[in-house]
């Protein structure tokens, strides 16, 4: 299992986000959705959507 969050940003059109926790959303050119790790998920890109997803790593010391 990973511990590298995620955040799914869409520049354009929409993309449909879905994981297990149960949750859907559509997210349109502008919107970001966070994706957290450890959850199955996936995702349904209109046919003009331009997207990218952005990781970040939690290091030792940002730790809680």
């Amino acid at each position: 299992m990973t511990s590298a969050w995620a955040e799914l940003v869409v520049l354009d059109g929409s993309v449909l986000f879905v994981d297990d926790m149960p949750r859907r959303v559509l997210a349109a050119a502008g919107e970001r959705v966070p994706i957290v790790p450890g959850v199955r998920h996936h995702i349904e890109p209109a046919h003009d959507a331009a997207f990218y997803i952005q990781f970040y790593e939690r290091t030792p010391e940002s730790a809680d």
